[in-house]
């Protein structure tokens, strides 16, 4: 189980990397996990809080309604 995560990053690919600590153990053992093997609410969470998710999409276009009619 996990504590918490440290920092990020995207492969050539483009896939979330994320530095794991590790619950009840130190710095030694952190280690880069690929997103995708990680909790997805806590991967969501993260990234909320990062601002990597994009915006939703009616909130990033105003008038975007208005636009389509």
């Amino acid at each position: 189980m996990f504590e918490r995560f440290l920092d990020h990053t995207c492969d050539e690919k483009g896939v979330l990397w994320l530095l794991v600590r590790w619950l009840s153990y130190g710095p030694d053992v952190d280690t880069w996990q690929q997103s995708g093997r990680l909790q997805a609410v806590a991967v969501c969470g993260y990234c909320r809080r990062k601002g990597l998710l994009s915006q939703d999409r009616d909130k990033a276009a105003p008038g975007r309604e208005a636009q389509e009619v």
